[in-house]
């Protein structure tokens, strides 16, 4: 699935995850798995999203039980809820640069 969502160029500025830009195709996958192994539950809600040309801004909501450490915080085995806005860039489709914020 990765590869039909982002570009082999992609690159993704994420302040809020250990390690800080992700790259490629690898990135992307490294990326998901950052969030995805201390919440394994998540789910994301799209809150709002705007278009226009090769630019995407997304304001999301995600919520899941933090099961296992993110980066230096411990596993609280507590629900989560977090919202962020993530700007993307695309070519033909797919995402090549993305901040998150």
């Amino acid at each position: 699935m990765i590869p039909e969502l982002v570009t082999a160029e992609y690159i993704n500025h994420d302040t809020n995850a250990p390690g800080g830009a992700w790259h490629g195709l690898e990135g992307a996958n490294g990326l998901i798995n950052t969030y995805r192994n201390p919440w394994p539950d998540v789910r994301f809600t799209v809150e709002d999203q705007i278009a226009e040309g090769d630019r995407v801004v997304t304001r999301w909501t995600a919520i899941g039980t933090h099961t296992a450490p993110f980066g230096q915080i411990p596993a609280t085995h507590k629900k989560v809820t977090v919202s962020g806005i993530n700007h993307s860039t695309g070519h033909k489709s797919a995402i090549t640069v993305q901040h998150a914020i």
